[in-house]
């Protein structure tokens, strides 16, 4: 795991327990929505592309989240 998006119908509760969770070991990322508008694939699919271009998101050769040396 290089990163983590958080898709929530909130403005971000559950984000912050996931990037507790994580203790900065990679990128946490939030997409989230109120008033029960659920977002759309397209709109999930973009917010990974965001995630994607993130300096450091993905790219990065630190293993995160129980990865080994070496894996990816």
């Amino acid at each position: 795991v290089k990163a983590i998006l958080v898709v929530e119908l909130s403005l971000g509760q559950l984000v912050e327990d996931v990037r507790l969770a994580v203790n900065g070991q990679c990128p946490v990322a939030l997409h989230g929505r109120s008033g029960g508008v659920v977002p759309t694939p397209s709109e999930v699919a973009d917010a990974v592309a965001r995630l994607h271009e993130m300096p450091g998101s993905l790219h990065s050769d630190a293993p995160c989240l129980g990865e080994s040396e070496g894996q990816s």
